[in-house]
């Protein structure tokens, strides 16, 4: 999302929140002094970039509390159909783009992958990630006579992501054991995905450029992309380096190139201990997780999204992901109104 575009939607939704919702107000000036007395304790000098980055992080929070706590009018009539017209359009773009290999909708300039229209990966496997969620939860068992939701299946094979691949196994693993109640069937529906993600996970990385990582680095870092070295060798050092006690409590970060591109790492890094809880805190009261608990299959496949974060980066801090976790959450209580009244 452009910059220019972004600005104005945060300048928007705080100007709103300033003069009809002031109740609102005081979370963010915390998490606005959490950032900046991690800032203040680096003995570097500012770095404005850092400040960009920062209201990356306040956008995703934003965009939730505005569409979801904020503003009650009814968009998911509208809202829905264009999502899965997107899907639609950008799983044929990935689909053709495979046959004839278009490498200019590849993943990747050096490995396998198709990702359509998106730019980055990690854009790409975000979507589709909360596409399958979407289907499961919107639709329920009807999702398996959804062509879309097949098109939404065959691009995650496509995109070359193990972090939606994964979510792709789980997301039906997690599916199925809701579905089904007797406890020594859940069990065994359990065993039988891990054993599937499993064997998924292990051919993945024997092929192409995962095979020699994880020859020569392990299974850990071939899973993590070698986004653990990163870690051990930019952003550890740098935490040892630049940080006092007072930036494990609020963060600190003046070169973006430490970040380890793991997002809970980077969150840490950004934030500090106590700005981390707050952020988190602060998705899930905006995003009513807590409402959504009754709803299992909707409240475990989101956990399961933020799990993906783990090994994967720019979840919070990519423009695009917002919109999209806005759509799947909005589908997800429009669900649970449902499942109340019958």
């Amino acid at each position: 999302m452009p910059i220019v575009v972004k600005v104005l939607t945060i300048v928007l939704i705080v100007m709103t929140i300033l003069i009809y919702r002031k109740k609102y107000t005081w979370p963010f000036l915390g998490l606005l002094i959490v950032f900046s007395l991690g800032q203040l304790a680096l003995e570097d000098s500012f770095n404005y970039s850092v400040l960009g980055s920062f209201l990356k992080y306040l956008f995703f929070l934003l965009i939730t509390l505005y569409f979801i706590k904020i503003n009650n009018a009814d968009v998911s009539k509208s809202v829905f159909p264009i999502f899965e017209i997107i899907i639609l359009i950008n799983s044929c773009i990935v689909l053709l783009a495979y046959i004839f290999e278009w490498k200019i909708f590849a993943t990747y300039s050096h490995r396998f992958g198709y990702s359509g229209l998106f730019m980055a990966s990690a854009t790409s496997t975000y979507f589709y990630c909360i596409a399958l969620a979407y289907f499961f939860i919107r639709y329920n068992s009807r999702a398996f006579k959804n062509p879309i939701f097949y098109s939404s299946i065959i691009s995650v094979c496509l995109l070359g992501t193990k972090t939606a691949l994964l979510y792709l196994v789980f997301s039906l693993a997690l599916f199925f054991i809701v579905q089904i109640k007797e406890v020594k069937k859940r069990i065994g529906v359990a065993i039988l995905f891990l054993m599937l993600g499993a064997s998924g996970l292990y051919f993945f990385l024997q092929r192409g450029i995962f095979k020699d990582i994880t020859q020569e680095k392990g299974w850990i870092t071939s899973i993590l992309s070698l986004r653990d070295q990163l870690l051990i060798e930019s952003t550890i050092p740098y935490i040892q380096e630049n940080w006092s006690f007072l930036n494990y409590i609020f963060g600190g970060l003046s070169i973006l190139s430490m970040r380890s591109q793991m997002e809970y790492f980077d969150l840490l890094l950004f934030f500090g201990i106590l700005g981390s809880c707050l952020y988190l805190y602060l998705l899930c009261w905006f995003s009513r997780l807590r409402d959504l608990k009754s709803n299992h299959l909707a409240f475990f496949l989101i956990i399961l999204l933020f799990g993906g974060a783990f090994i994967s980066g720019n979840f919070f801090y990519n423009g695009s992901i917002p919109i999209y976790f806005v759509v799947l959450i909005l589908a997800s209580l429009e669900t649970l109104k449902k499942t109340s009244v019958n």
